[in-house]
């Protein structure tokens, strides 16, 4: 239950952020090959500052 209230606070946060016009947030999903083995990689990434703030990374084995 921590990590999804801190996951919704950041995601609140970096929304605060979006709308005041000095960032911006993006969601990413990846999948790749990491030897005999396929995985996913998703993220939230927050644009602000002139710098990327990366949360809520999840990676899973999708062979």
């Amino acid at each position: 239950m921590k990590k999804i209230a801190k996951t919704l606070a950041l995601v609140t946060i970096g929304v605060a952020i979006g709308r005041a016009g000095k960032g911006k947030i993006n969601h990413f999903i990846t999948k790749y090959r990491e030897g005999e083995n396929l995985k996913a990689e998703a993220w939230i990434q927050v644009d602000a500052l002139g710098k990327s703030f990366c949360f809520s990374k999840k990676s899973i084995d999708i062979s």
